[in-house]
């Protein structure tokens, strides 16, 4: 869902501040910068 998510943000328009990352926890972490340079970050927990 997450990857889903901040390709749709690229496909509109927003930078990417760092693309989808798995961290050690389990959570998968991105983030966006939208057209108005606000940070849009993203996090999908592990659901295993």
């Amino acid at each position: 869902m997450a990857q889903d998510t901040f390709d749709r943000f690229i496909a509109l328009g927003a930078e990417a501040k760092y693309g989808p990352t798995r961290k050690p926890w389990g959570a998968l972490l991105t983030a966006v910068l939208d057209p108005a340079a606000n940070v849009v970050g993203l996090t999908q927990r592990d659901t295993a």
